[in-house]
């Protein structure tokens, strides 16, 4: 029986994981069709394993308070929005939020291991699977210099799209991935393997040209090296990725990477639109109490402004502050960051989720809206119940 759970579990996470993420690497027409078939298979598989789940459900305090506090600071945030007249727009998403979010939080609260070595393999092999399909249906060509069509972005924008987040953000959880089995592998054959698909998902990352996205990626990969790996295999890992380097700029060129160019940008000090949007998002903080002690609810943002629903502030911790106001949101934070420490410390070599976690919390700083980004706000507030439930823990001995 424990077996039979152990492998429903399995297929719970990965599917969960799957139906997510697929939606990402959207190119063309046809990579489309196949990302939306596997979306709903997957669905279907994450719906089917958390019934059998919920046949044999093992309550616990983590599952406990990361349900009650999601559904409490949702409720609340969307009576504050009824209140503001952010309402409208935001049920657009919220139904299917918080349906999906409860489903995650209870997929990962069942076990103290959330995303194992061998499930961290099969969602490797879907990403490798993903991207050759995206090769043969005409979203990634391999000439030279290697370059993505965004057929889908160019036809809605009425003009050449040449960058996508959604690509960068995929392959980027890739490199998280690979990074997580090069520091937990104990073969150097395998190791060695995992490498070299990290280079190739680190490239198709940087291709992808969304720069907090690809810095996130990268990032996280440096700080499993740096963290995680022995002495020998942190010099030998960097050496490799130094003539891979060497390597692309050789036969590649640089000019597969528009982002280089996009950094330039914010080095010479302009975040884009961004900029505008963030000083607006402070501004609001600034001369609303209300929506700094208490909040405003969910997209009030966007109402206040008279903004369309796609103009959030691409800041999720300033979106919260504004939602929900300054001492639930930091509360909330404290916890999950510390729950997230905890983690690391005690399970980073054996779960690759910390990882996913600190990838899509630095995405989280920079694009995404806590109305919308499924895997950050599952991540927040599994980490959130940990992390008490940890102090929790401590005080009753």
């Amino acid at each position: 029986m424990r077996l039979n759970r152990s492998i429903v579990q399995s297929f719970a996470i990965v599917s969960l994981l799957i139906s997510i993420t697929v939606a990402f690497p959207l190119t063309t027409d046809m990579v489309r069709s196949f990302s939306i078939q596997t979306r709903y298979a997957s669905l279907a598989m994450t719906a089917l394993t958390v019934i059998l789940l919920v046949l044999s459900i093992k309550g616990n305090r983590v599952l406990l308070i990361s349900v009650f506090s999601f559904l409490l600071l949702y409720l609340y945030g969307m009576l504050l929005a009824a209140f503001m007249g952010g309402i409208g727009t935001a049920m657009d998403f919220l139904p299917m939020t918080i349906f999906l979010c409860l489903l995650g939080l209870l997929i990962v609260s069942q076990r103290s291991i959330v995303v194992t070595q061998s499930e961290a393999r099969i969602l490797v092999f879907y990403i490798f699977v993903f991207m050759l399909v995206t090769i043969v249906y005409g979203g990634l060509v391999m000439s030279m210099p290697p370059h993505y069509v965004f057929q889908i972005q160019t036809e809605s924008h009425g003009s050449i799209v040449r960058y996508g987040q959604g690509v960068t953000k995929f392959f980027g959880f890739g490199v998280v991935l690979c990074g997580f089995l090069l520091q937990s592998e104990s073969s150097v054959k395998i190791r060695a393997l995992f490498l070299t698909i990290a280079l190739v998902f680190l490239l198709l990352t940087l291709m992808g040209g969304a720069r907090g996205d690809a810095l996130a990626a990268l990032l996280v990969f440096l700080f499993i090296v740096a963290t995680r790996m022995p002495l020998r295999t942190k010099v030998l890992t960097i050496i490799v990725m130094a003539l891979f380097v060497l390597l692309i700029l050789t036969y590649v060129g640089l000019d597969s990477f528009l982002i280089l160019g996009r950094l330039a940008v914010i080095l010479e000090g302009s975040a884009g639109a961004r900029d505008e949007i963030y000083a607006n998002a402070l501004q609001l903080m600034g001369e609303d109490i209300q929506c700094t002690l208490i909040g405003c609810g969910f997209n009030y943002f966007q109402h206040s402004l008279q903004l369309n629903a796609g103009r959030y502030p691409h800041n999720q911790l300033l979106e919260g502050i504004i939602v929900w106001g300054v001492p639930l949101t930091v509360g909330v934070m404290m916890f999950t960051l510390y729950g997230l420490f905890r983690a690391l410390r005690e399970k980073g070599n054996n779960d690759a989720f910390p990882y996913i976690t600190i990838f899509f919390l630095l995405i989280g700083m920079k694009s995404g809206s806590i109305i919308s980004s499924w895997l950050f706000i599952i991540s927040v507030f599994y980490y959130f119940s940990f992390g008490l439930d940890c102090v929790l823990s401590k005080r009753r001995r």
